[in-house]
């Protein structure tokens, strides 16, 4: 019966059914914040929660009182914790590889899909590094010539599926750089533009980030950016002026 009793009273307090919290208060936001924290560390390491065990250590060091725990015990714990820690930190790793290794596969057959369909439109073209671009306005100003040219631009990236990972459109301001300081298929194809012209790029993994794209992309993703050149810059000139 009492452990039918201990059982439910968990149940109660890990579910929070019976308990209503107001957060008006800095105190309350604090106790919930440490209480978090101590929930996501007991998942994390698989320790059973005891909460008779846990609500005494609370009272206890808010009273004041000894530990009711001996050094050699608090020694024994503490190892038996590291050692929670490192297996919990280990299985997480091991998920995130296997996350990212399905993603890795994933993405690059969708790309190879992708790009395959793009192929057939007759309005994209190809490049022999495998960059495929649509003239969506054409250009009459100047064309960059090398790598080392600086250019003015405003752009949109997405992935395939249609998510916006950046855009120099929405901070309101145009991205300067030197064409030799960004991904491959930028580098390569804004050498394609001239001023005032405004493209659509359609860039395989390789000429991209690759397995090494930022978390908010993802490995081996092809990207799909709207670039407008909006100048090129004569470093000469502009050196003379300062």
């Amino acid at each position: 019966m009492k452990k039918l009793l201990a059982t439910a009273s968990v149940a109660v307090l890990m579910s929070g059914a019976a308990m209503a919290v107001d957060f008006k208060s800095d105190d309350a936001k604090i106790n919930y914040m440490v209480g978090s924290d101590v929930g996501r560390y007991l998942k994390a390491s698989e320790t059973k929660f005891d909460e008779a065990a846990f609500i005494k250590g609370v009272k206890d060091a808010m009273a004041g009182k000894e530990i009711a725990l001996t050094d050699d015990e608090l020694k024994q714990v503490r190892m038996i914790m590291q050692k929670k820690q490192q297996a919990a930190q280990a299985k997480m790793r091991e998920e995130q590889m296997k996350k990212f290794e399905a993603a890795k596969k994933e993405n690059l057959e969708k790309g190879k899909a992708f790009l395959a369909e793009k192929a057939k439109d007759k309005k994209v073209k190809k490049t022999d590094s495998g960059l495929m671009y649509e003239v969506l306005k054409a250009g009459t100003g100047k064309q960059p010539k090398s790598p080392e040219d600086t250019v003015v631009v405003h752009y949109k990236g997405t992935t395939i599926d249609g998510k916006e990972f950046d855009s120099s459109y929405k901070r309101g301001q145009p991205a300067t750089f030197k064409l030799n300081q960004v991904i491959k298929g930028w580098t390569e194809g804004v050498q394609l533009m001239k001023e005032g012209a405004k493209y659509r790029f359609y860039i395989p993994a390789d000429l991209a980030y690759g397995e090494n794209a930022p978390p908010a992309i993802g490995p081996n993703q092809v990207l799909i950016f709207d670039v407008e050149l909006l100048e090129v810059k004569d470093v000469a000139k502009d050196a003379v002026k300062k």
